[in-house]
């Protein structure tokens, strides 16, 4: 299964915060608005078990980034959705990074394995 967003995840770190009286974490409002905008692209979309997960990110410029602070937000996006059951199904994860001047995207690639 192939999922095409034509823009790039949020890091980890913006996609949630913690509320130091209660200690709790939660999902801050930019990420709550990327889960939004992840719908139409994640809609209908289902493969249950272990899976292989490929993630290929399209960055618009050079500027130093470290990919797996991409992932995790993602992954829970796609629990979120239904697409995958839950993020510890992943047997093999698949991180690349590529440089596209001017068009951002993330391309997720899925299989059953």
């Amino acid at each position: 299964m192939k999922i095409e967003l034509p823009f790039l995840p949020l890091s980890v770190n913006q996609c949630y915060g913690t509320d130091w009286n209660t200690k709790r974490r939660f999902k801050t409002k930019p990420y709550n608005e990327f889960i939004a905008n992840c719908a139409t692209y994640m809609a209908s979309k289902k493969i249950s078990g272990d899976i292989e997960v490929e993630f290929n990110f399209y960055f618009p410029d050079k500027r130093k980034r470290d990919c797996s602070n991409y992932i995790k937000g993602l992954e829970d996006t796609l629990v979120h959705y239904g697409v995958i059951d839950d993020d510890s199904f992943i047997q093999i994860l698949h991180v690349e990074k590529y440089y596209q001047k001017g068009k951002p995207e993330t391309i997720i690639e899925i299989k059953s394995i």
